[in-house]
């Protein structure tokens, strides 16, 4: 599966690092970047052009929602 390998991109394993329980990737066509909040219901995800926005939302989610 092609996301198992570039999910592991060394700023992907940066922001999972930074961001105990969110996983990031970026899309091979275009460099979309997402992430997600693994064991979320309903899924949760956030998605931006660059990693340094995909933190940004990390903690603009966080911040609304203190409790996950």
């Amino acid at each position: 599966m092609v996301m198992t390998e570039i999910k592991y991109l060394p700023e992907a394993q940066a922001i999972a690092h930074e961001y105990p329980g969110w996983e990031a990737w970026t899309s091979l066509i275009g460099g979309q970047w997402h992430a997600r909040l693994k064991g979320s219901e309903p899924v949760v995800m956030v998605h931006d052009d660059s990693p340094a926005g995909i933190r940004d939302q990390i903690r603009e989610y966080a911040t609304r929602n203190p409790r996950e």
